[in-house]
């Protein structure tokens, strides 16, 4: 069907088109939501003055991983308009 027809047309690596971004994009991604997951965690413990990470309200620990979240997307975000545009774009039919 659609698989089969594209892989005619385009090429069988036309399907992992779009590949390699999302792979280099994977390990920023989860170096910078972890830094910062991890970073907001200590200073919201230090600054409460508990002792250990479990003792921080469910809140705040769903807080840092939102801000942790939004900031590596936004870092990230180029990337993914990259392995996007690598994905949609029609590469010429050679015969």
């Amino acid at each position: 069907s659609a698989l089969i027809d594209i892989s005619r047309r385009e090429g069988i690596l036309t399907l992992w088109r779009g590949l390699n971004p999302t792979l280099v994009g994977i390990v920023p991604y989860a170096g910078i939501s972890f830094s910062i997951f991890e970073t907001t965690k200590v200073v919201l413990k230090d600054t409460l003055g508990l002792d250990a990470d479990s003792q921080l309200p469910t809140v705040l620990r769903l807080s840092s991983g939102a801000v942790a979240g939004l900031v590596a997307q936004s870092v990230t975000y180029p990337l993914h308009v990259v392995r996007r545009r690598m994905q949609v774009i029609e590469t010429p039919v050679t015969t």
